[in-house]
């Protein structure tokens, strides 16, 4: 049985410009660069800072996504931005 994915397609501006660069490798971080930007699997569960090492602004990020029931999110420029998460300048 085939299964539908939820995801959320966010701004790199959401996320510290410098952080945005190194997201695939982060250790722990199920992400790809792939030809519509980033994809990285969104956790079923909370994960914690102390728990992985991720940056809190990366955790809220994912959070929001999980909050929204997405498996993933897919994160580049060409998305607009949402108005529910803090915005970084570049």
């Amino acid at each position: 049985m085939a299964f539908m994915h939820n995801l959320l397609e966010l701004s790199p501006r959401h996320l510290p410009p410098q952080l945005v660069e190194t997201l695939t490798d982060l250790p722990g971080m199920d992400a790809r660069c792939t030809a519509f930007g980033t994809l990285i699997g969104v956790p079923a569960a909370p994960v914690s800072r102390l728990a992985t090492g991720l940056p809190e602004q990366l955790l809220a990020v994912l959070s929001y996504a999980r909050d929204l029931d997405c498996d993933y999110l897919l994160v580049d420029s060409g998305f607009d931005i949402d108005e529910n998460l803090p915005v970084w300048d570049t």
